[in-house]
């Protein structure tokens, strides 16, 4: 396998800065020591709490 053909898809880096998205912590996890990051205006995985 070549250097190049290693990540040929142009959203594909090393670089974990280039694709943030935003997220809040679930605050019902979050009030129980938990550190849940939940897309907003998604339920939280762990608990199905409405996150904004």
């Amino acid at each position: 396998m070549t250097s190049s053909s290693i990540c040929a898809a142009p959203a594909c880096s090393n670089s974990a800065t280039d694709t943030k998205m935003p997220g809040v912590r679930c605050p019902n996890c979050e009030a129980q020591g938990q550190e849940i990051w939940v897309i907003p205006g998604k339920n939280c995985h762990i608990c199905h709490t409405p996150c904004m």
